[in-house]
């Protein structure tokens, strides 16, 4: 899948490895790396953070 700096993409969020509830959270890219993929999340309080994940947690919503 190819992924473009500023496009808005669905991480799929998982807050314990391997205790299922995947949450969809619609997020931003901001950096492409060779493995990893930096997005920005936007909180309840509208501050902003950078996380680095992997390129398989992450796609493209449809519609």
């Amino acid at each position: 899948m190819q992924f473009e700096v500023g496009q808005r993409v669905i991480w799929l969020y998982q807050a314990r490895a391997g205790r299922g509830n995947v949450h969809r959270i619609s997020v931003e890219i901001v950096k492409l790396g060779p493995r990893l993929v930096q997005i920005q999340v936007q909180k309840r309080n509208s501050e902003f953070v950078k996380r680095w994940v992997n390129r398989n947690r992450l796609e493209v919503p449809k519609g």
